[in-house]
């Protein structure tokens, strides 16, 4: 409960003082708009490689230059393919997290700086929670690998102390698998699934990547995110 409470408390500072440093780019007539802030990967397991993508939208009629992109630590990349961003086009901002070395709630930020007066820099925050799992709710395998040859794999959660539970995909950072909720609800003594499979057509090389799920446990609390990292693997 206490680390739940932390990490929600975090996100909501976070998310207040994001807005607030950055009012004229998140309202609707903004000449510049841009994804969520702030995103939760939740609990995860430790040494492993997590993945969002942040965008920001050209609303103007003008382009605007991206200067640099960074992030806070060594733990992470943001990487971009565009060198600005034209009128009424999208860059998309690629990160990738190692939670290898850290245990427990973590805040990282990542900032792009743009070569325009007006909006000099977006700044996003990422928050998870390092191998702790809240209320017994630790997937199995909280990760996944596929060598080749093989097809699909499952994801189980059981549900030890609530009355109920379901769980919704909320985030998916690439199309080289397919999910599916083939239980997505579950009371209690029961078990979610969940079955991955690799997409078809993959060239060969290596592919990592990680999906982001809510699971809902009451009608009156926020869900609990767990975010799962997948490794392929094509000969």
């Amino acid at each position: 409960m206490k680390i739940v409470a932390a990490v929600t408390f975090l996100l909501l500072v976070l998310a207040s003082s994001a807005v607030g440093e950055s009012s004229e780019e998140s309202a609707g007539s903004s000449r510049l708009v841009y994804s969520e802030q702030v995103f939760d990967f939740g609990h995860v397991g430790i040494d492993f490689k997590l993945f969002h993508t942040f965008h920001i939208i050209n609303n103007g009629s003008e382009p605007v230059p991206i200067k640099r992109v960074a992030t806070s630590c060594d733990c992470s990349h943001i990487r971009t393919t565009d060198s600005q961003i034209d009128p009424g086009d999208t860059a998309f901002f690629r990160l990738d997290f190692s939670t290898r070395n850290y245990y427990g709630p973590t805040t990282k930020s990542a900032t792009v700086e743009l070569d325009d007066p007006e909006y000099p820099k977006v700044k996003f925050y990422y928050l998870s929670t390092i191998g702790q799992w809240y209320g017994n709710l630790k997937p199995k395998p909280f990760s996944l690998f596929f060598l080749p040859g093989t097809d699909a794999k499952k994801i189980t959660l059981e549900n030890r102390a609530f009355d109920q539970i379901s769980w919704e995909l909320v985030d998916c950072g690439h199309t080289t698998f397919d999910i599916d909720l083939v239980k997505p609800k579950a009371a209690r003594g029961e078990t979610l699934t969940i079955k991955v499979t690799p997409a078809e057509g993959l060239a060969s090389g290596t592919y990592s990547s990680s999906f982001t799920l809510h699971v809902t446990t009451a009608k009156d609390q926020k869900p609990v995110i767990l975010t799962i990292p997948v490794k392929i693997v094509k000969y």
